[in-house]
C-alpha cells in the first residue's frame, strides 16, 4: 500500500490540473509519440497508464487505456477508461482522429490530389517507370508502388484498371 500511495503522490506532483476540461496534464517527460512517461522499478512505464492502476485498479490483460478527452497527456482517472484495441480504432474513428479515417485530400498529411494520382496511372500506363514518375511528382518510388498497387488512393476510380 505505501507504494501505491507514494505512486499517487508523484502524479499528484506531476501534473497540471486544467479546471476548464479538467484535465490532469503529465508535466514531466513524455514519450515520442505525445504520452506522459513515469519511471516505475527504473522502467519507463505509459503515465496514463498508471495513473489508471493507481487510482482504478489493475488493467485486464490485452486491455488498453483509453481516453475520453482525446489528449495523450492527461491523466484523469476521470477522463480515462479501459478498451480493447478495436475499441480505440472505433473511438479514433467516430472522432475522426484515425489518419486512414480521411482518405484523399480530405487527409492532411495527403500530398497529391485524386488527378495527380490518375496522372501516375496514366503515366505508368504509358511505359514511365516508376522512378520516373516519383521524380515528377517529387515523391519516393515505393509511394508511387503503393498507389499503383492500390494500396493507398484506392477510392480513387479508375477508367480502366492495370
Amino acid at each position: 500500500m505505501a507504494k501505491k500511495q507514494c505512486i499517487k503522490e508523484r502524479i499528484e506532483r506531476s501534473v497540471e490540473r486544467i479546471p476548464e476540461c479538467g484535465c490532469w496534464i503529465w508535466t514531466l517527460r513524455s514519450s515520442s509519440d505525445g504520452y506522459g512517461q513515469i519511471a516505475i522499478d527504473s522502467r519507463p512505464k505509459r503515465a496514463h497508464r498508471v495513473a489508471w492502476e493507481t487510482y482504478r485498479g489493475a488493467i485486464p490483460e490485452g486491455m488498453h487505456v483509453l481516453h475520453r478527452c482525446d489528449v495523450p497527456l492527461c491523466v484523469n482517472p476521470a477522463h480515462l477508461f479501459l478498451g480493447t484495441g478495436q475499441d480505440n480504432m472505433d473511438d479514433m474513428t467516430r472522432k475522426r482522429r484515425r489518419i486512414g479515417a480521411l482518405a484523399g485530400t480530405k487527409n492532411g498529411n495527403a500530398r497529391l490530389t485524386e488527378s495527380q494520382v490518375l496522372e501516375i496511372f496514366a503515366m505508368r500506363s504509358s511505359g514511365v517507370r516508376v522512378k520516373d514518375i516519383a521524380k515528377l511528382v517529387n515523391m519516393r518510388p515505393h509511394h508511387i508502388t503503393d498507389i499503383l498497387h492500390r494500396r493507398i488512393w484506392r477510392h480513387v476510380k479508375m477508367e480502366q484498371p492495370l
